[in-house]
């Protein structure tokens, strides 16, 4: 550190401290001196603790140092006694020491944007002077003659009052605004802030001559308006800039009675702890209201980026179900309605435009109006669901009430998450090889088309169908031939069929068929036909041709009105009666082919 002081790294910094420090000591002595007593306030301990507060703790040492070497020498140049020079000049830097370790102790990175932060800077304004007016009226109070109790409270309320007047203006200082205003670029909006900031003071000086030289003498309350729009507009800094300004004047009027003293003179403690009252009310007021102010619009901007940084929609809506805000990806997601998506616009509106322009493809016109009611009744409940846009994407809506009835709506998009589920279950429901539905998913088609086939007049046809040399293919040429073959019979079998119409593999070589008609079973015949001549085309496996050849066994439902498992054990029944036939032909169960089938067996 003192490599950095000698090559006048810090020493500049504290340098100009302490030229402040002592700048605005001698504004307070000139001011208590031609007053002819105490000082109002006291603004350099409070220009010295905010200069600590925004210096690194590197420069601290010899930031102190040098206030304290400069304080020492202007006392002496208003030739004060060696010994009450230095003396006057260790109290006010015990007074900062403990004022900024009293903010540190409780505030460790203290900047004033908040209550918490406003209290901690009042206890310590109040608490710090208390020290240094103890020290002060045990050191002093023989060279002043004054008792100890009057010495203490006269340098505890000068210290008091310029630390809550001045410590406010320091520590809420940010160069970056003056900066953009004077060397960034054009910025209409900071322009058009900075000349609302300049009325401000131009009004001020108006209120000073309105009191000066009007009916308003000595009325404060005209300053009330003014300080109120500061507060409410520009924030800590301004506000604490224009108090500032109001105390100055008042103060500067009662000690050098330069014109008629805007509110009272200064000549007597009483009068002094009335102008230190006046002070503290036109300091401290308009500061509370704008930290309140501030911590709100803080907190309002802390909500909105934490609301854009969601990668879910987010939108509020009031207890009538009005919308009051959202984030940018509630609009994104329900993109159909986008320009509907504004303050005070129903849930319910939204809900019907969105299935008006088809932004909710799965509901039918004629369900419109009931799967409307169902969802605001599952808005307003707090209940979640799910559904699909128009654009393939699925959304999963979770509603929450809020306490005072209205309603958190919050839009996640689920598209991969369905996908995955999508996946997994053509996976479980569709076999590996050919693509095909599996087992698992004939036996459910087969059990829907039975439930239908109860309500309407149609037919089931069940078929079962067996490749004829499937072995000796496997034999021949591998596994891998016999695969080959597999999927070759399985895109025959579904060139056989209509869209309508299912084929599964159910496991080895043996396929099955649903399929559904309203017309007589001739039609079935003719696509057992159909499916046996197909399968029974050449086909090249392993640049060998071969014909391999099917079996086809079928059953009718009603015809045969048997369950489920029932038709496909008669469907089995018809298949082996084909194959004991000498294989390529189809069968149609009858009783008869049960009987011969178990003889057979």
């Amino acid at each position: 550190m003192w490599h950095q002081v000698l090559s006048g790294g810090i020493s500049a910094r504290a340098g100009g401290c302490a030229l402040a420090y002592v700048a605005a000591a001698a504004l307070s002595v000139a001011f208590t001196r031609e007053a002819g007593s105490m000082a109002v306030f006291w603004p350099a301990n409070a220009l010295l603790l905010g200069l600590l507060l925004r210096m690194p703790p590197r420069e601290y040492p010899v930031s102190l140092t040098a206030c304290m070497l400069a304080s020492v020498a202007a006392n002496l140049g208003y030739s004060d006694p060696p010994l009450l020079a230095v003396t006057r000049a260790a109290v006010n830097i015990l007074e900062v020491l403990c004022g900024y370790h009293l903010i540190a102790r409780f505030s460790p990175s203290f900047t004033l944007t908040d209550l918490r932060s406003l209290f901690v800077l009042a206890v310590a304004c109040m608490a710090a002077p208390a020290v240094s007016a103890t020290a002060a009226a045990m050191l002093l109070g023989e060279f002043f003659g004054m008792p100890f109790a009057d010495l203490w409270w006269a340098r505890w309320s000068r210290d008091a009052v310029g630390m809550l007047l001045f410590l406010p203006l320091i520590a809420s200082f940010d160069a970056k605004p003056f900066k953009r205003l004077l060397f960034g670029p054009r910025d209409r909006a900071l322009l058009a802030q900075a000349a609302e900031l300049a009325t401000v003071f131009v009004l001020l000086f108006v209120v000073f001559v309105l009191i000066t030289r009007g009916d308003w003498y000595g009325s404060p309350t005209l300053f009330a308006p003014i300080l109120l729009w500061t507060s409410l507009r520009f924030g800590i800094f301004p506000t604490a800039a224009a108090a500032v300004t109001i105390d100055l004047v008042a103060v500067m009027s009662a000690a050098y009675e330069a014109w008629p003293a805007l509110f009272m003179a200064a000549d007597t403690p009483e009068e002094i702890g009335s102008l230190q009252l006046f002070v503290l009310l036109v300091a401290l007021s308009p500061l509370v209201v704008a930290v309140v102010v501030g911590e709100r619009a803080r907190a309002r901007r802390q909500l909105d980026d934490a609301l854009e940084s969601m990668a879910d929609a987010f939108a509020l809506y009031d207890a009538q179900d009005r919308l009051i805000l959202c984030n940018p990806r509630y609009p994104e997601f329900l993109s159909g309605i986008a320009d509907l998506l504004v303050p005070g616009v129903r849930y319910e509106d939204l809900v019907r435009e969105g299935v008006r322009r088809g932004l909710y493809p799965g509901v039918a016109s004629a369900q419109a109006e009931t799967w409307i009611a169902e969802q605001v009744a599952a808005h307003r409940a707090g209940s979640a669901s799910e559904v699909q846009l128009a654009d393939g994407r699925w959304l999963h809506a979770i509603a929450r009430p809020t306490a005072d009835g209205g309603t958190v709506d919050v839009r996640r998009d689920i598209t991969e998450r369905k996908l995955l589920e999508e996946s997994v279950e053509h996976m479980a429901m569709h076999d590996a090889l050919t693509n095909l539905p599996n087992r698992a998913m004939f036996h459910r088609e087969l059990e829907r088309a039975l439930a239908r086939a109860e309500r309407e007049p149609c037919r089931i046809a069940v078929i079962l169908v067996d490749l004829d040399r499937f072995k000796g293919v496997n034999d021949t040429f591998g596994h891998a031939g016999g695969d080959q073959l597999l999927v070759e019979a399985g895109n025959r079998l579904v060139d056989c069929v209509r869209t309508e119409d299912l084929v599964a593999r159910l496991g080895g070589d043996e396929f099955a068929v649903i399929a559904v008609s309203r017309e007589a079973s001739d039609g079935f015949a003719a696509l057992a036909r159909r499916i046996v001549g197909r399968l029974s085309e050449p086909a090249r496996i392993g640049g060998i041709e071969i014909e391999p050849g099917a079996s086809l066994g079928m059953t009718v439902f009603p015809d045969d009105p048997g369950s489920l498992d029932e038709l496909l054990v008669h469907a089995d029944h018809a298949l082996y009666a084909s194959k004991q036939r000498g294989r390529g032909t189809w069968t149609l169960f009858a009783a008869s082919t049960a009987r011969r089938t178990a003889r057979a067996m």
